[in-house]
């Protein structure tokens, strides 16, 4: 795509739109059956919720080539670096947790899980600094 203003559009709806059509269908299932748990963590439904937006990323590392990829790679590991950092220096200096994660630990401070988070909302501020310096 050529318009950036566009192509945040497209992401947006891949992410906000995959998100709430995610939440609408989990939220169905444990209405129909309700002895399941509804709050409870399963990597399934972790999966269900980045998939919109994982998407998006693989639309778009073809539209626009291979360096969004590889920003979103960056972001991620950056990211999970900040969290990790953020978290250990919170607790070194309070001697409390600032947030506590039980699934896919890296080093207590930060999960394997936040990871592609820490990409996804780069990638939000990416299209838009593209519209702001286009």
């Amino acid at each position: 795509m050529l318009d950036p203003a566009i192509d945040f559009l497209v992401y947006a709806i891949f992410v906000v739109g995959g998100l709430l059509l995610m939440t609408f269908f989990i939220e169905s299932y444990f209405h129909f059956f309700p002895q399941k748990k509804a709050n409870h963590f399963t990597l399934v439904k972790y999966l269900l919720y980045i998939f919109f937006p994982t998407l998006g990323l693989v639309y778009f590392t073809y539209a626009l080539g291979i360096e969004v990829l590889w920003f979103y790679l960056f972001s991620c590991l950056l990211g999970a670096l900040g969290e990790w950092i953020a978290g250990y220096t919170y607790h070194k200096i309070t001697g409390q947790r600032l947030w506590s994660y039980h699934k896919f630990l890296i080093g207590r401070y930060t999960s394997l899980l936040s990871t592609p988070l820490w990409g996804f909302c780069a990638l939000v501020f990416w299209f838009l600094g593209r519209i702001v310096f286009a």
